[in-house]
């Protein structure tokens, strides 16, 4: 994995925000139980920030893949995920007729600014809910989102439904889809609702019909 960096506005520097303070390291299979093709980043600045990025998929020399073309699930790539102090993970999906042959993503942080963002220790749960109340366990259907905040200060989230592929044996797991469920501010240690536009459910649902589905909610500005 390899690292570079962009020079600092001046408002940057002001707030002592270093894009060398960024480090990213890439796992493309997990664990059983564990998320596959992760990049995690971790941010040693003293502040949240928001980033923009290019990723260049890798093969096992360390050759570039220039058909392959990668994204990220929760959009940090694209300054759409803030990522406070610490560690943070986002999810790659490679697309091309080599995407199998990925080892490894390189990474060059293009922008980056400070992100008014509360001190968090920890993520905001998503549980999906039934018309009855009770947690829907995929594939049943859900018309809302329950979201539990036990950080301090209340936070702003997108929530996400990731549509997962059935990956043959001894191949990594990636997303096929992400459905954009909504965004909202959860109080400090407190829930909200969320609830899914009918075309949102009626898209989800034709996903869960066929694929495993999740869903995350993640940190927004």
């Amino acid at each position: 994995m390899l690292t570079a960096g962009c020079s600092a506005s001046a408002e940057h520097a002001t707030q002592a925000i270093d894009p060398a303070a960024l480090t990213f390291s890439y796992e493309a299979t997990a664990a059983p139980g564990y998320l596959d093709q992760t990049l995690t980043i971790d941010n040693a600045n003293s502040a949240s920030v928001a980033l923009t990025a290019e990723l260049t998929p890798l093969d096992a020399d360390g050759a570039p893949l220039p058909d392959v073309a990668v994204e990220t699930v929760y959009g940090s790539e694209r300054g759409r995920l803030v990522l406070p102090p610490g560690d943070n993970v986002d999810i790659l999906m490679f697309h091309g007729a080599r995407a199998a042959d990925v080892s490894d993503v390189q990474v060059e942080v293009t922008g980056i600014e400070p992100v008014d963002h509360p001190d968090v220790t920890s993520v905001v749960a998503a549980i999906p809910v039934d018309s009855a109340g009770n947690e829907a366990i995929p594939p049943a259907p859900f018309s809302r989102v329950v979201l539990q905040n036990d950080n301090a200060a209340a936070v702003s989230v997108s929530v996400l439904c990731i549509v997962w592929d059935n990956p043959e044996p001894g191949r990594s797991q990636q997303a096929l889809q992400v459905v954009e469920v909504g965004s909202t501010t959860v109080p400090a240690s407190g829930s909200s609702d969320l609830k899914l536009s009918p075309e949102v459910a009626t898209e989800i649902q034709t996903y869960a019909d066929q694929y495993a589905t999740s869903l995350k909610a993640v940190f927004t500005r």
